[in-house]
């Protein structure tokens, strides 16, 4: 089988673009890094778990637990998430909750930077 004789047109144009328009890719966004400190975010999903709007202001509080949220019927003291904030907060870091459309989601940020600590204050 014989080579074709016609050059290839869209090889032909591809250099011909190349050489005469050269691909420079756009530069990255420009990223302030001292107004955005280095962080490590966790966040940590339940599925088919909501706890109801009135609640979520008061998960973090010493002893109180959501009623009718406990399907598994495990009880509780109430002090798991009084305990995990005050860690969360003594090692610098931030915690929230978010729960609707039949999950909640916890986002735990720590800075990682040193935080001076707080202990015996």
């Amino acid at each position: 089988m014989a080579a074709d004789p016609k050059p290839d047109l869209a090889a032909s144009l591809g250099h011909t673009t190349a050489a005469t328009h050269p691909v420079t890719p756009p530069p990255p966004p420009a990223i302030d890094r001292a107004a955005v400190p280095p962080r490590l975010i966790l966040e940590i999903v339940n599925f088919g778990a909501e706890i109801p709007p009135d609640a979520q202001a008061h998960i973090f509080e010493k002893f109180y637990r959501v009623q009718r949220l406990d399907r598994w019927q495990q009880g509780g003291t109430g002090l798991g998430l009084a305990l995990v904030q005050k860690l969360t907060e003594h090692l610098g870091g931030t915690i929230q909750v978010a729960s609707h459309t039949n999950q909640t989601r916890f986002t735990v940020q720590f800075p990682l930077h040193p935080v001076p600590s707080t202990l015996g204050a």
